[in-house]
């Protein structure tokens, strides 16, 4: 299923951006000539081409919705809709799940523009998030935050012992880690580009403590994103974290995980370190899940749009559900209400599903955030999952998980043990996950070993019968030949 798809999505791209002179993909988003004129000499080859067929109707759509025109793009997916193979009709069938969003989105913004008058400016607006105590009970938290889907800061949470920077390198150590950097040309999920693997201590020492006093980094300097607790130093930094179970007591997203990869581990909660003057564009997290993020050092900057707005930012959709965004939101926005809020050392934000954000590091900063899946966004996720298992055999296993969860009543199973301090370890525990990947592996290591050993052995003592034996045949020939 994913070579049909690739053909159609992403050789279209490559098609579009990779002849000479090479021209970045998210310049097809923002529309200058060079970008126009490669567009126009696509379509024009396509048009041309000898081959005629359902397939090759559907790699004209592609282009066509990669242009901005969208209906026709549709237009052609609704005549080529049954034919083609069960992989191209599979990849099809993405595609016009893409353009469909696609059209809806370009016909929220034409009511939008009908409804504003003309002699009215349209305006951008800045909300502040809706700061609350850390004494808060889950109960107000669901009911006027998470079940609604709208973003809040709990400030006074406290979740891991650091001081300064110091005891966060004594703790993480010598563990090698992924830097990434921010590139403004990038269609990357949030603009994020791989840089390289350094030691953790390492990059502190070249890339964190110059700027850990106030100095602003260039906002491409390397910085940790995402990097996985659980799955690469749970034995240190994890036995000191603890959860926000207070508020978030039920996780799906960890539960499926684990559920998909019973070794490897699921991979929240997860690291960011990153120096001043750094940050992330504008992005929305994936398969629909919701977020939070707890500040331990530093102070950050975030700025959300509501799901309900995303229209009025211009996202496409390249080759898969991350929506790209031509312009992040230091460009004004018209008729777009932004919220903002600053996230100092004991806060913890929580993002709702959907919501695309941009964050700012105001200052040298550490945090520790997880992706989540409850009931207040499950449905979505499994809708999520079953869009791009046409295409993708793990996203066919992430709705069977889900589903199969909510039919074993699992977030009420879940939500019936919780602890308000929950250590790590307990919170993996009570989603499925007994032991830290680190240990399942020293185990099957173990294993392993222990069945060479007897292997091994099995082959001596094998080897040791067929020599005695021969021995004793050549011993029993010698006494008949010499008797």
């Amino acid at each position: 299923m994913a070579r049909a798809w690739k053909r159609l999505r992403h050789e279209v791209l490559q098609d579009i951006c990779g002849q000479p002179p090479v021209i970045p993909q998210l310049s097809l988003l923002q529309r200058p000539k060079s970008a126009m004129d490669r567009l126009d000499a696509t379509e024009a080859a396509l048009r041309a081409g000898a081959v005629k067929g359902a397939f090759e109707e559907a790699k004209l759509a592609s282009l066509l919705d990669l242009k901005g025109q969208h209906l026709d793009a549709q237009d052609i997916l609704k005549r080529c809709a049954a034919m083609g193979t069960t992989e191209e009709r599979a990849a099809m069938g993405l595609l016009e799940h893409l353009v469909h969003r696609h059209v809806c989105w370009q016909e929220e913004r034409e009511k939008i523009s009908k409804t504003t008058s003309r002699g009215d400016e349209a305006k951008q607006t800045v909300k502040p998030v809706e700061v609350l105590s850390a004494q808060v009970s889950r109960e107000e938290v669901w009911r006027r935050f998470i079940e609604p889907g709208i973003p809040c800061v709990l400030r006074g949470v406290q979740l891991a012992p650091f001081r300064n920077l110091r005891d966060v390198t004594t703790t993480v150590g010598k563990v090698k880690v992924p830097i990434r950097r921010c590139d403004e040309s990038s269609a990357n999920w949030a603009r994020l580009e791989f840089d390289r693997v350094v030691h953790f201590d390492d990059f502190v020492t070249e890339f964190i403590q110059p700027y850990e006093h106030g100095l602003a980094a260039p906002r491409n300097s390397p910085q940790l994103f995402d990097f996985s607790i659980w799955q690469q130093c749970a034995e240190s930094l994890g036995n000191q974290l603890f959860m926000p179970s207070k508020w978030f007591p039920v996780d799906l997203y960890t539960y499926a995980s684990a559920q998909m990869q019973p070794v490897s581990g699921s991979a929240c909660p997860t690291l960011f370190v990153a120096p001043c003057g750094s940050g992330s564009s504008l992005h929305v997290d994936t398969l629909q899940t919701n977020f939070w993020m707890f500040m331990s050092l530093g102070r950050k900057r975030w700025r959300l749009v509501s799901k309900d707005q995303i229209a009025l930012l211009h996202p496409q959709y390249f080759c898969d559900l991350n929506p790209v965004f031509p312009e992040d939101l230091n460009v004004v926005k018209p008729n777009v209400t932004i919220y903002e809020t600053e996230l100092e050392a004991g806060d913890l934000i929580f993002v709702p599903a959907g919501w695309p954000h941009q964050v700012d590091n105001l200052e040298t900063s550490v945090a520790i955030s997880a992706n989540f899946i409850d009931t207040s966004n499950v449905h979505r996720c499994i809708e999520e999952a079953d869009i791009m298992a046409s295409v993708e055999e793990n996203s066919a296993f992430w709705a069977k998980v889900l589903r199969t969860a909510l039919q074993q009543k699992k977030p009420e199973l879940l939500a019936s043990s919780v602890m308000d301090n929950e250590p790590l370890r307990h919170f993996k525990s009570r989603h499925g996950e007994k032991r830290a990947p680190y240990e399942i592996q020293r185990r099957l290591l173990q294993g392993l070993s222990a069945t060479l050993s007897i292997g091994g052995l099995c082959i001596l003592l094998a080897w040791y019968r067929s020599t005695a034996g021969g021995s004793s045949r050549q011993s029993s020939d010698f006494r008949a030949k010499t008797l």
